[in-house]
């Protein structure tokens, strides 16, 4: 029955499309985006004041802030409490978005860029 099922598919698919389906092909999970850029390691004393102040990143671009050490908040316009980010709990930073980072002491962090929204945080 299911092999059945298959060869309609693919003449379905056939007619269709124009191209034949493959019956034995197996979907591939997503891939986990690439950073198209990752900044230098910041830490409290070399962190652009930028980053401290309200700012948004341009339509299309996604970020991940990483810290390495210590701790940071990050604060998102529309949302009344920050989050205390840490080793091991990044931030995707939606285009678009105003935002701002607060120091919560030593840190050292980077910001990853995407071109499209992060699958899921992955850790490096």
């Amino acid at each position: 029955m299911q092999a059945k099922a298959k060869t309609i598919a693919a003449r379905f698919s056939l007619m269709i499309c124009g191209e034949k389906l493959i019956a034995d092909a197996v979907p591939q999970p997503p891939t986990a985006p690439t950073p198209y850029r990752i900044s230098s390691l910041f830490d409290e004393t070399t962190l652009p004041r930028a980053l401290l102040g309200a700012h948004a990143l341009k339509a299309g671009t996604w970020g991940i802030v990483r810290v390495e050490e210590g701790q940071v908040r990050y604060r998102e316009d529309g949302i009344s409490s920050p989050r205390l980010l840490e080793p091991g709990t990044p931030a995707i930073i939606p285009p678009e978005i105003s935002h701002n980072l607060e120091l919560a002491g030593p840190v050292k962090l980077r910001v990853e860029f995407h071109d499209r929204r992060p699958v899921e945080i992955y850790q490096h």
